[in-house]
């Protein structure tokens, strides 16, 4: 049997060329247009409460995002060998929690989430606290650093027990 060879006659580099990017082009739109559907699709199933919960089954207790409240700057004294340490920071807690004021996130003129006065004295009583307590070496890596947030994290949700606390932010931190 004699096998036939195929070729592109007649065209030029160019023409070949630009029939490669029409080619391109399709399968590009094509591709696009496929990625659109199926991530409508899920869209549309997240606002439903399907998907991943399943069809039939109903999405227990949806969950309020956390609000960023914002506790003010703290100026303590720090632990050190024969120097006065200080240490400056603004802190923020990444908190949920019924109790919570005026939530709104503080966009177009809503109010910014605040703890009620007695709540805020306590987290900020315990973050004195612990702040004094902290050494001035440790405070200075990264790991120290970290350590204290979980610190402060663990001792704020004992004496705010209302509420959950997800992260502590440091808005600013100067060691002196």
């Amino acid at each position: 049997m004699h096998k036939r060879r195929w070729k592109l006659s007649g065209g030029s580099r160019a023409g070949k060329i630009k029939l490669i990017f029409i080619i391109l082009g399709v399968v590009v739109v094509g591709g696009g247009g496929a990625a659109v559907f199926l991530l409508k699709g899920r869209a549309a199933e997240t606002e439903t409460g399907e998907g991943e919960a399943g069809e039939g089954e109903a999405v227990a207790g949806k969950q309020e995002p956390a609000q960023i409240v914002e506790l003010g700057e703290f100026l303590a004294n720090l632990t050190s060998q024969n120097q006065l340490r200080y240490l400056q920071m603004e802190v923020a807690l990444s908190i949920r929690g019924e109790g919570l004021e005026g939530e709104g996130g503080g966009h177009g003129g809503e109010a910014k989430p605040e703890l009620p006065r007695e709540d805020l004295l306590k987290a900020k009583d315990v973050i004195v606290a612990k702040a004094s307590a902290q050494k001035f070496a440790t405070l200075r890596t990264p790991t120290g650093k970290q350590q204290f947030k979980e610190t402060l994290k663990k001792a704020l949700g004992q004496a705010l027990p209302d509420y959950q606390i997800e992260e502590v932010l440091f808005v600013s931190f100067v060691m002196q």
